[in-house]
């Protein structure tokens, strides 16, 4: 979480995901939690934070536009179709395009995986941008109605302050 890793960060991690029979949580490490461990060791990979990393595009400059690049979301996307134990991989408040959305949120309800953070006995949540800092933008509103469809449990979603419209919502 907050790395920005991008998809270069992403296809390099993909790989060890998948393959890893150790790891039970991949646990983020930002500016403000530098303490370790970052990994705990398990038997099953079951949760992954990617949030805030630039996964999906990149821009330029501080005013130019988004230029989206697929290759993260594709090896996030092999990850979560290969793996039999993920139950949640939050990829909000990256750089994704609404197509790489579509896709990972169609592989998530497959799988039933949360892509917004969403554990499976989870009942509450909360996006606001009081909470989270940051703004939902119309790929991170497709991954979340994926969530909902997949997290029957959860009976209240707090989405306020984050300007949807109705092109993302």
């Amino acid at each position: 979480k907050n790395n920005k890793i991008g998809d270069e960060g992403a296809k390099a991690l993909a790989p060890v995901i998948h393959d890893s029979a150790y790891l039970s949580q991949v646990v983020y490490v930002s500016r403000t939690d530098l303490k370790p461990p970052c990994l705990y060791t398990a038997h099953v990979l079951l949760q992954i934070d990617l949030s805030h990393n630039q996964i999906g595009g990149y821009c330029e400059g501080p005013f130019s536009p988004l230029v989206s690049t697929p290759e993260g979301p594709k090896a996030i996307a092999d990850v979560i179709h290969g793996s039999a134990s993920i139950t949640v991989v939050d990829l909000r408040y990256n750089s994704l395009d609404t197509e790489s959305a579509t896709m990972l949120a169609t592989i998530a309800k497959e799988k039933r995986i949360s892509l917004c953070g969403i554990t499976p006995e989870q009942t509450e949540a909360n996006f606001s941008h009081t909470k989270t800092r940051s703004y939902m933008s119309a790929a991170d509103a497709i991954l979340l109605s994926a969530d909902l469809t997949v997290r029957p449990s959860v009976t209240e979603c707090n989405l306020r302050g984050n300007g949807l419209n109705e092109d993302s919502a």
